[in-house]
């Protein structure tokens, strides 16, 4: 997006020495990072600022934005442990944070359509894309096991004042992961995505349609036929569904520790 003209900037409210966060995204050549030593947050959580605070201080930033710009907020008050001081929307339960977690999830939710509407304040709006994209999920609060299928699911939402009438209220279900991220997103934008091969466009119809997710000796590989968990240690299939002829399945699975 640089090469295209476009400003980059990165917003977080924690730690950017954390898993060597601020060292990546410099070597990926973002020109603005902003971290905690940035910010003066009235509250905190163990991860950082309340995303609220964040929020308030992107927006301030973005008054005045060089356009057109390509900016990252990365969330953390919807983090385990869960601890933010927020609104019990659901009661708290002894030994049971999915209550938690489902509190944070309302308050940054709240967080999320405020910045939205003061975003659409802004001038800039109507020329932008959202995009809202989780970057794991939770056992919480249905208590999937780690290797789940279920479990790996995240969310994947576009607005914004540019987005295509034809994607407005449409769910699609052309199934896809995180690496799709890039793709798609510089489809939307009319640009090269030739430097992500592991990138597909899932708007588009000739996209081959798979999800692949890993956890520690093992992986999920879904596609429209058939979902299968596999498990290294054990050397098998632990969990499947779907119908497939016997030969259809072992390719599928070949494909599946192909793409590991």
């Amino acid at each position: 997006l640089d090469s295209a003209g476009y400003r980059t900037s990165y917003y977080y409210g924690g730690n950017l020495h954390f898993a060597f966060t601020g060292s990546y995204l410099q070597a990926m050549g973002f020109d603005e990072i902003y971290g905690e030593r940035d910010f003066k947050f009235r509250r905190k959580t163990l991860w950082g600022g309340y995303d609220e605070e964040l929020f308030s201080y992107f927006n301030d930033r973005m008054q005045k934005a060089m356009q057109p710009f390509f900016s990252v907020i990365m969330t953390s008050t919807n983090h385990e442990p869960f601890d933010a001081d927020v609104e019990k929307i659901f009661p708290h339960k002894n030994g049971d944070w999915c209550n938690d977690y489902l509190n944070t999830v309302h308050y940054t939710d709240r967080c999320l359509g405020e910045l939205i509407n003061g975003m659409k304040k802004q001038s800039w709006y109507d020329s932008t894309l959202v995009v809202i994209v989780s970057d794991h999920a939770h056992s919480c609060p249905a208590g999937h096991e780690y290797n789940d299928v279920p479990r790996h699911h995240i969310p994947f939402l576009l607005l914004g004042g540019a987005l295509k009438k034809e994607y407005q209220g449409v769910l699609n279900d052309h199934i896809g992961s995180q690496v799709d991220f890039a793709a798609t997103v510089l489809a939307q934008l009319g640009l090269d995505a030739r430097h992500f091969p592991w990138s597909k466009n899932i708007f588009s119809v000739s996209s081959p349609e798979f999800a692949f997710y890993s956890f520690d000796d093992g992986f999920g590989w879904i596609t429209p036929a058939a979902e299968y968990v596999y498990d290294a240690r054990m050397q098998q299939c632990i969990s499947r569904s779907g119908m497939l002829a016997v030969d259809k399945e072992e390719k599928s699975m070949a494909e599946g520790k192909a793409y590991l």
